[in-house]
């Protein structure tokens, strides 16, 4: 067998030129993130070697291989994986030229970042890449730095890290025949431990027996109860190999084999009844098998009708345990940071089953699987940990930018903590109570001699409203505002979204529910 290891590349890149810096015009409170921003062309110069194997140079012709280069300028403390979708605090992210190797990126002045880059062997937009998940090849990081108003020019090294089995047999190899993925080499000689080599040297040891067990995690569940005796489950696995169910679902699962990344299978047909036991395990090429995965327990209910089903409800947040979603859609929701954690089911600390903590740090969750007109109504519970918060930490927002629209409901230090939505602006604004249970409900109307009002009630009473309000829905982020630096301290609760505007005794019913 042979070792699996990942090669770290040096990709030099230079900022070579800085534009006028672009402002964000606006009157009194503005976001610190909203201020000043700065659009950089950052160009590639390669001149690294492989910091594994010394002897071995890197040349620009292995990397001419890879023809999508992903760049995202990110907060400073994201911490690098090799899944590109993870990161959707990005302050800026483009697909850089090939051609010219040159990116044009916007980005904020006197700001901690990183910039991380994802190499693609195939073509792709970044609608593509977005919609799906593509093979990254190559991933990495830079060192963290700032830009301001003298900064004219700046050289940031960026090590890539090449992600096992996306060998692409390039001239970097100059004999040996280093194999990241346990499959097929064909440049170095005869492989004698797992691999099959096809040209030429004796390759006698070349590396240890590979012990590595896959990693799996659960990615998306299957929301409960459900109506769907052939439901959808997705996890995802570090190792490609083969796949195992176990418990109620043994001989359920369609899918046999595992890649690298995320794994959709569907249940072959299943009885009404819990599912409480079912388990997923992979086992690679060397036969190392990956600790089970306990699937998330299930009901499937054949009984349930469509005229059960509110269709308006396009998510429903319970939070008893998990991030799903338990509208009829199947929006759920993404953790990063993984330290969400969850009240006991009491009805102390929460209002309903159990209550997610976001703990004001490093922690949110989200989804991109959203579409809403403006016509809509957000209603959520929260108990916040007020003294622990300062100004934009944000319940919830609907993008990753301050402009077009996306808002963000958050925390305003006025009269000792207040809940805010923010828009173009932050003028509608009412009391938060701390370390007690709020019910927050925005809703938007348009239409019938209605101008685009938005609303604000808490405890079932209207606080404020306004006119003529813009608003866009990227995604549903909730514990994080749109510019990625200000998170939620507290908990949440039976979070709601509908594609309907709630007329004030809805909302009365809504909170009484309670």
């Amino acid at each position: 067998m042979r070792i699996k290891m990942g090669f770290r590349r040096m990709l030099q890149w230079i900022v070579l030129a800085l534009m006028p810096i672009y402002l964000v015009t606006g009157c009194g409170d503005l976001e610190p993130e909203m201020q000043d921003t700065r659009t950089v062309i950052l160009n590639m110069d390669f001149h690294g070697k492989s910091s594994s194997r010394n002897s071995s140079s890197v040349s620009a012709n292995e990397l001419s291989q890879y023809n999508t280069h992903l760049i995202l300028a990110l907060p400073s403390g994201n911490v690098l994986t090799s899944n590109y979708k993870n990161f959707y605090n990005s302050f800026a992210q483009g697909l850089m030229n090939t051609a010219d190797k040159k990116v044009s990126l916007e980005i904020p002045l006197n700001t901690q970042m990183k910039i991380f880059a994802f190499l693609f062997q195939d073509y792709y937009s970044m609608s593509e890449l977005f919609s799906g998940t593509s093979e990254v090849g190559y991933y990495g990081e830079s060192q963290s730095f700032s830009i301001d108003t003298q900064t004219n020019n700046l050289s940031l090294g960026v090590t890539l890290i090449q992600v096992s089995g996306t060998d692409t047999g390039g001239d970097s190899d100059n004999g040996g025949g280093t194999d990241t993925g346990g499959g097929t080499d064909t440049d170095g000689g005869t492989d004698t431990g797992g691999g099959t080599d096809t040209d030429g040297d004796t390759e006698t040891g070349g590396g240890s027996t590979d012990t590595t067990l896959p990693v799996i995690e659960e990615f998306s569940g299957i929301t409960t109860p459900t109506t769907d005796t052939t439901p959808d489950y997705t996890f995802s696995s570090s190792e490609a190999g083969t796949i195992t169910y176990g418990g109620s679902c043994a001989t359920a699962g369609s899918a046999t084999t595992a890649i690298v990344g995320h794994n959709l299978i569907t249940y072959n047909t299943l009885s009404d009844g819990s599912y409480i036991d079912c388990t997923i395990t992979v086992t690679d090429s060397a036969g190392n098998v990956s600790n089970p995965l306990s699937v998330t327990p299930f009901t499937v209910n054949t009984t349930v009708t469509n005229d059960t089903i509110d269709t308006t409800l396009l998510a429903h947040y319970a939070f008893e345990g998990n991030l799903f979603d338990n509208s009829s859609y199947n929006r759920h929701l993404t953790e990063v940071g993984s330290n969400i954690t969850y009240s006991a089911a009491d009805n102390t600390s929460n209002k309903s089953g159990r209550a997610a903590l976001f703990n004001g740090t490093n922690t949110y969750a989200y989804t991109d699987n959203i579409t809403l007109s403006d016509n809509f109504t957000v209603a959520f519970w929260t108990k916040p940990d007020s003294p622990n918060m300062v100004q934009w930490n944000s319940a919830l927002s609907t993008g990753n930018s301050t402009n077009s629209g996306r808002f963000q409901i958050d925390f305003s230090t006025t009269d000792n903590g207040s809940i805010r939505f923010c828009a173009g602006s932050c003028d509608m604004t009412t009391t938060l109570n701390s370390n007690v249970w709020n019910h927050i409900v925005i809703t938007k109307t348009h239409g019938n001699g209605v101008n685009k009002k938005v609303s604000l009630y808490t405890g079932g009473s209207l606080r404020d409203n306004q006119s003529d309000i813009t608003t866009r829905w990227d995604m549903i982020k909730l514990g994080l505002n749109r510019s990625g630096g200000g998170y939620w301290n507290g908990y949440l609760d039976e979070l709601k979204i509908y594609n309907r505007t709630f007329s004030a005794e809805e909302v009365i019913d809504l909170y009484e529910s309670y």
